[in-house]
């Protein structure tokens, strides 16, 4: 065999050991960046940076999600739908509070006002349409669960609405209150009204808001309807049921030889007014029943 070269041996002595080092330079340079990471609290995000070279290794940064300003969340709360704000009540112990205070109640109130929905009734059925709808051909209907469907065949009427909230006359003398948008009703107390022999009675309601007190008000006309000495006599009870409260309060009677012509009123700057005639007359005039109520004749 012939004998190496004395000039090789140290060519290939001299060409490893740079290798070497170069190798470890590299181990320490991938050491390094691995370990460089940025640690953030629990609620982060992770991001993954792959350097172009794939000599070099992929380096993980965790990154802290965004904060936005409370009062920001607020105003995109308000913006969203009954419906959503329900479920993210369970977001967090923050939002549910947020979303139960009565403030942000208001607030999501005053937004939600500008998109209005007609309401109507059908048997064992309510509809709600935007009321955009009914000057387009665009079918945008949506039946609506009504609570007591089971226990009422029928829909007596609507009575009135006031800030999303419906009052609904069932049969004679029953009355709920109902917020289609969280699903929930009330039925209020009944009118501990005892009938009389030989009388005849109707009833009737009326439904609003008193700002003053931040609460909602019914208001119920009782008419009795007899005879006496062969001529028919009116006497009308007025009764006014304050929601959060378990009874009925009674007020100054109805005018006796007033008719009222519509049948619930109308709720307009705190009061219920209501379109009447007088008996046996072509007069018209119009009873507004304000808090404190009393009676009086705006006749035109």
């Amino acid at each position: 065999m012939a004998p190496s070269s004395d000039a090789d041996e140290p060519n290939d002595v001299a060409s490893s050991d740079p290798l070497t080092e170069d190798t470890t330079a590299i181990k320490k340079l991938s050491l390094n960046s691995s370990i460089g990471t940025l640690t953030s609290p629990s609620s982060s995000s992770t991001r993954t940076l792959t350097p172009p070279s794939s000599s070099y290794s992929i380096v993980t940064l965790i990154l802290p999600l965004p904060t936005l300003p409370f009062e920001l969340i607020v105003e995109i709360l308000s913006r969203l739908p009954m419906k959503s704000l329900m479920q993210f009540q369970c977001v967090c112990k923050s939002w549910k509070s947020l979303i139960s205070d009565p403030k942000f109640a208001k607030k999501h109130l005053r937004v939600s006002t500008k998109h209005h929905h007609f309401i109507t009734t059908f048997p064992n059925s309510v509809m709600s349409y935007p009321l955009t709808s009914l000057f387009t051909d665009v079918g945008t209907a949506i039946q609506l669960e009504y609570p007591l469907t089971q226990q009422y065949r029928r829909f007596e009427r609507i009575v009135g609405s006031c800030n999303g909230i419906l009052c609904i006359q069932n049969d004679h003398d029953s009355v709920i209150l109902w917020n289609p948008s969280i699903r929930k009703f009330t039925k209020l107390p009944c009118l501990d009204e005892t009938p009389r022999p030989m009388y005849e009675y109707d009833y009737e309601f009326s439904f609003g808001c008193d700002h003053s007190s931040d609460s909602y008000k019914v208001i119920a006309f009782i008419t009795e309807l007899f005879v006496i000495n062969g001529d028919r006599v009116r006497n009308v009870r007025v009764k006014v049921h304050t929601y959060g409260t378990n009874s009925w309060r009674r007020i100054q009677d109805f005018p006796s030889d007033l008719i009222c012509e519509d049948l619930s009123g109308k709720f307009v700057c705190g009061t219920i007014n209501r379109l009447t005639s007088r008996y046996m007359t072509s007069s018209w005039h119009i009873i507004s029943l304000g808090e404190g109520i009393l009676s009086r004749d705006c006749a035109a």
